[in-house]
């Protein structure tokens, strides 16, 4: 009983089931809000606004690199502290 479970499982997810008419796959390209990390959305806006005054002439390739790390190391500021905390240090 517990293999035809378990099958039936495999063949449901093989599939793509779907949910709300929804493939699985939209699910993973674009995770509910619930599933998204809010340090880590705030860390692409800011890197598609660098990238956007970049592309458009506002400022040389020298300060969106250095502009680059300094959001780089923020992100990973903000990510080693919520590990921090999760591992109770």
């Amino acid at each position: 009983m517990k293999c035809n479970i378990l099958f039936l499982m495999c063949v449901a997810l093989v599939a793509g089931c779907s949910f709300e008419q929804r493939p699985v796959q939209s699910f993973i390209e674009n995770p509910p809000k619930v599933l998204r990390d809010p340090a880590f959305t705030e860390y692409q806006e800011q890197m598609e606004a660098l990238e956007s005054r970049h592309l458009a002439g506002e400022i040389s390739y020298a300060e969106y690199v250095a502009e680059q790390k300094e959001i780089q190391e923020g992100y990973d500021r903000q990510v080693r502290h919520r590990d921090a905390i999760i591992q109770g240090e």
